[in-house]
């Protein structure tokens, strides 16, 4: 048995980009930004999310660049 889920709680840096596919199916990309700390020493880490049908379409119109954003989901890398 496996078990993959990642959460993500920081800001957009910028407005969510809606597009549809030929199909019509609804696709949100946007970037969440989380600061992290240690002492002195701080980073910023940058996550690209995608979402897709309904979620897409939610996070379009509820999220924009700055606002706070908790992300619940699986990670992949792409080439």
């Amino acid at each position: 048995m496996s078990f993959h889920q990642t959460i993500i709680l920081g800001r957009l840096g910028k407005d969510v980009e809606l597009k549809y596919t030929a199909q019509g199916t609804a696709v949100a990309n946007f970037s969440v930004a989380v600061d992290d700390s240690y002492g002195e020493k701080k980073s910023t880490e940058w996550y690209n999310c995608v979402a897709w049908d309904k979620t897409a379409e939610f996070c379009a119109q509820y999220l924009a660049k700055g606002r706070e954003a908790l992300i619940d989901g699986r990670m992949k890398t792409r080439d």
